[in-house]
């Protein structure tokens, strides 16, 4: 009985392997043709099966690559990154480990991890095509970007754009619209709140909200001061005081809010058009479109 148990295990794995050594180019076509149709739970499945039986380690750097992509691709960055690891590992050339760097770099930089982002750029290898080392100059430029150091920003994407004189001068001209940008203080909008409910939005150009916010309050102390007359002032402070400390302190946060989402929306204008200045230059057109922030 267990003469014939282990006939049966030796002839599936026989069959197994047969069949995997016959398959394996189409199930990298497979994998390819599920991931080109955003299929990432199935094209992923197919990367890792030619992964465990590309006994050559042909395609190993390139499936554990594209696995990676589709686990960034489905909002999991920190899977994503360990097959990008695994990636880098594999690759047998300076110009391979160079794009697995900058694929992992695009999922920190679209993830908000920017200090990571720029240590992976500042580690890949020095020898390699120029239209690698351009695209690194533009990962690295926005990543700056995002961090606030527009000193070094301007000094990578320049680089990135160093053949494009047109696309050269308009980066230069946003980064002086950054110098002179008013941004809204975010102390004084709450500080104008405190004084009069909506005077920070109002500041903040978060009109909407502002009217609200004089509005819901001019009620509660209208309601305060007509309940303590007619009533008493112990009883106003008890059934309404509560509402209205709860409208006012909302009101100086959400001024502190919108006086930083109207700096963010300015800076992430910017940032877009940094982006579609580098897509403008010849040698960068195939920039990824992941890299538009939501």
């Amino acid at each position: 009985m267990l003469r014939y148990w282990f006939l049966v295990v030796l002839c599936v794995w026989i069959s197994l392997y047969k069949t995997s050594a016959q398959t394996l180019d189409q199930t990298l076509v497979l994998a390819d043709s599920a991931w080109s149709k955003g299929q990432f739970s199935q094209a992923s499945s197919h990367y890792l099966r030619v992964i465990f039986f590309d006994s050559a380690k042909k395609n190993t750097a390139y499936c554990y690559a594209k696995v990676a992509d589709c686990f960034a691709q489905t909002q999991q960055p920190d899977r994503a990154k360990q097959y990008y690891d695994l990636a880098y590992a594999a690759a047998t050339t300076d110009s391979l480990r160079a794009e697995i760097i900058l694929a992992k770099s695009l999922t920190l930089l679209t993830n908000y991890q920017y200090d990571h982002a720029a240590q992976e750029l500042y580690n890949m290898p020095r020898q390699i095509p120029p239209q690698l080392r351009r695209r690194r100059e533009l990962y690295l430029g926005l990543t700056y970007f995002a961090l606030e150091n527009f000193e070094q920003s301007q000094l990578h994407l320049l680089n990135t754009a160093a053949d494009c004189p047109a696309q050269q001068q308009a980066i230069k001209t946003i980064f002086e619209q950054q110098k002179t940008a008013r941004r809204k203080n975010v102390t004084l909008a709450k500080i104008l709140s405190i004084i009069l409910p909506g005077a920070g939005q109002l500041y903040a150009h978060d009109t909407r909200n502002a009217i609200n916010s004089l509005a819901i309050n001019g009620v509660f102390v209208y309601l305060f001061v007509a309940t303590g007359l007619n009533y008493n002032f112990l009883s106003a402070a008890i059934t309404v005081l509560p509402w209205l400390e709860r409208y006012y302190v909302g009101g100086i946060n959400k001024a502190a809010q919108g006086a930083y989402l109207y700096n963010y929306s300015q800076q992430l204008q910017r940032y877009e058009q940094l982006i579609d200045l580098a897509q403008g230059c010849d040698s960068l057109r195939i920039l990824p479109k992941d890299l538009r922030k939501e």
